[in-house]
């Protein structure tokens, strides 16, 4: 019985949390071409807003812990999602910045795949869509911040 023996609850943990991951990678997956879409400006009938509440539900079906942007499938909706900065959206905000800071603070890959990743949706604001560069930079100053924070240790 799993109950009894820890070796087999963690077992069991670790099981729940790959079917449960797996589940996620599938609609993670289903979405990844309508992100680049919107990068390309390809599709001007996907809908911004909407897509972006649809990738928040996946990201919250995410188990904790997983390397959110060092995963190829969860990457690039892990960026996309940063689009939720732009609104003025505190508590979901606040909520995104609250599931990524764990592994942005322990993983350098992630790190490095979040600023990066950063970096294309600035460019993509201000160059495919002519975002004004006060509003780009604003953009960024608030991410920044948010991580800023987060790196000196305030809340």
């Amino acid at each position: 019985m799993s109950s009894i023996n820890p070796d087999n609850d963690n077992k069991d943990v670790a099981s729940n949390t790959n079917v449960q991951l797996a589940s996620v990678y599938i609609k993670a997956q289903s979405y990844i071409p309508q992100i680049e879409q919107v990068y390309q400006g390809t599709n001007p009938n996907i809908q911004e807003a909407k897509l972006l509440g649809e990738l928040l539900q996946v990201l919250a079906e995410v188990p904790k812990g997983t390397h959110l942007f060092c995963d190829p499938i969860l990457e690039p909706i892990s960026i996309f999602s940063l689009t939720i900065f732009s609104f003025n959206e505190e508590a979901t905000a606040t909520w995104l910045k609250n599931h990524f800071d764990p592994i942005l603070s322990v993983c350098d890959k992630c790190i490095l795949n979040f600023a990066r990743g950063k970096c294309k949706m600035l460019q993509h604001f201000a160059i495919q869509r002519h975002v004004p560069h006060e509003h780009v930079a604003k953009f960024n100053d608030i991410v920044c911040q948010c991580r800023g924070k987060e790196y000196f240790g305030q809340r």
